[in-house]
């Protein structure tokens, strides 16, 4: 197997539709978890099942040991309330993030998630350092992100089943008349709120998993992936304060925008392209990392943007249509850029980064 470490943030759940793709050219795909799986299960979750078959590796930086079940409770408490309990801890999770050191008649600003925890029995508030309480928050904040997207993703399927041609139909069988209620219209809101950009969650989504990743050692010779803009304009704009300079885009790999099939299947299916893409897959990845190891990087020059003199491009595209044609699972891309003589990792101030040969940093967005 070709392996290309990458490092997918802020999410902490690798199986969803729109990820599996991901699998066709990135592996093995690293990942944090807030959880530690359970050691004394045999029972095999579809994350186990990957990571098996060496697509992905999760990893869980500051174990929550004994207090791993109340944890889990919590969240599955959060989960299943029918009542505005989840939502008022979200938000409250959510602005504690966005909260300045400061405090508010004499209060600090994490006693109310502090005293969440301690009620919860998942902190003692005499004993907890900020710092600890910090790791918590960051915990909740991720596991609030990824029900939320979870719920999104779920309503974009129902959704999908009706879809503009639909609309467009009653549209014209209504004609013209503005006394008949629409009953697409609450549906189109719903959409249009979806499709909205959030970059202020999203900056307390990165903010929460870069409090996880300051405790984890990324592996040598990484290769950065972000499931979003707003993320990775988190590392982008970092990037550009800390050097003035520019992230250049070097690379467009588009993909399939949704694999809709089960966990077996999609194995075989990621198999099987694997098979048939292994030398466009190595030349792609010779090229990504013989750039990232230039001495220096002249961002003007066309010859420092890929494919270069390769013919591998089309070859790509020609075996995707094979194998996920476009008319049956449609295109998403990933948008590859380096980040000139600074590692994504010394962007981000991680202590303790592995020694790497790469002297840029190279950094994908995820865009459907």
């Amino acid at each position: 197997m070709i392996s290309f470490k990458t490092l997918l943030f802020p999410d902490t759940a690798i199986c969803k539709d729109r990820l599996y793709p991901l699998f066709l050219f990135f592996a093995p795909i690293h990942f944090l978890q807030t959880v530690e799986p359970d050691a004394g299960t045999n029972q095999s979750t579809d994350s186990d099942i990957f990571m098996e078959h060496g697509l992905c590796q999760g990893h869980t930086p500051v174990p929550l040991e004994k207090n791993r079940q109340r944890f889990l409770h919590l969240i599955k408490d959060i989960r299943e309330r029918k009542d505005d309990y989840g939502a008022q801890l979200a938000s409250l999770t959510m602005a504690a993030m966005s909260a300045a050191a400061s405090t508010k008649r004499g209060e600090a600003k994490h006693e109310i998630i502090s005293s969440f925890l301690n009620d919860h029995s998942l902190i003692s508030s005499s004993s907890t350092s900020d710092s600890d309480i910090d790791l918590w928050q960051a915990r909740l904040v991720l596991e609030i992100a990824e029900m939320l997207e979870k719920d999104e993703e779920e309503l974009r399927q129902e959704l999908d089943i009706l879809d503009s041609r639909e609309m467009e139909m009653f549209r014209t069988l209504q004609g013209d008349s503005a006394d008949e209620d629409n009953p697409f219209a609450e549906l189109e809101q719903i959409q249009a709120k979806m499709e909205t950009r959030r970059p202020l969650a999203e900056k307390n989504r990165f903010k929460a998993w870069l409090q996880l990743m300051k405790h984890f050692q990324p592996p040598d010779e990484l290769f950065w992936l972000a499931s979003s803009a707003d993320s990775a304009d988190q590392v982008s704009g970092r990037f550009e304060e800390k050097t003035g300079g520019t992230a250049v885009p070097i690379l467009r790999l588009p993909l399939p925008k949704r694999i809709h099939v089960s966990t077996g299947y999609l194995l075989k299916e990621i198999s099987t392209f694997h098979e048939a893409s292994q030398q466009i897959r190595r030349e792609i990845r010779n090229e990504l990392e013989s750039l990232a190891r230039l001495t220096t990087y002249d961002s003007s020059s066309a010859e420092l943007l890929l494919p270069g003199n390769s013919n591998w491009s089309a070859a790509w595209e020609s075996l995707l249509e094979e194998h996920f044609p476009m008319s049956s699972h449609h295109r998403s891309e990933v948008i590859i850029y380096i980040l000139p003589d600074t590692r994504v990792e010394d962007v981000l101030e991680l202590t303790e980064s592995a020694h790497s040969s790469f002297k840029h940093g190279l950094l994908g967005i995820l865009k459907d």
